[in-house]
């Protein structure tokens, strides 16, 4: 079977596991936890790892773990109905940045921006 791989991403978080609410219980997509340091959340085209990071400086220098999670990303992901996204979010209790036509921009418990957006449409 030739499958076409998934972009993953790693996402440093406070907690995996209560990030990973954020993914399952608010936007209502599929995840696992594995453990107290890892989780993964399975989003449209892209799969998160949501991890723990004890070495943090190791991997982005000294005093990089003075910095706060989350600041300065923002991901971009193409959704059916991002109408109905911000409805979810809005139901469960999800912090909705801002909701337009064909786009909806959240930020989970860590600060991490997403916006869903409607697919292009061929003409």
């Amino acid at each position: 079977m030739n499958s076409t791989p998934r972009t993953q991403v790693a996402l440093r978080v406070k907690e995996p596991v209560e990030a990973l609410k954020f993914f399952v219980d608010v936007l209502g997509f599929t995840g696992r936890s594995e453990n107290f340091l890892e989780a993964h959340a399975e989003l449209p085209g892209i799969s998160l790892l949501l991890f723990r990071d004890d070495q943090l400086e190791a991997l982005h220098g000294p005093g990089a773990s003075r910095h706060r999670v989350g600041v300065g990303v923002e991901f971009r992901i193409h959704v059916e109905n991002p109408t109905e996204l911000a409805t979810r979010v809005r139901e469960r209790g999800g912090f909705l940045v801002r909701a337009h036509e064909g786009e909806v921009t959240v930020r989970d418990g860590d600060g991490y921006v997403f916006t869903f957006v409607a697919p292009p449409r061929s003409v």
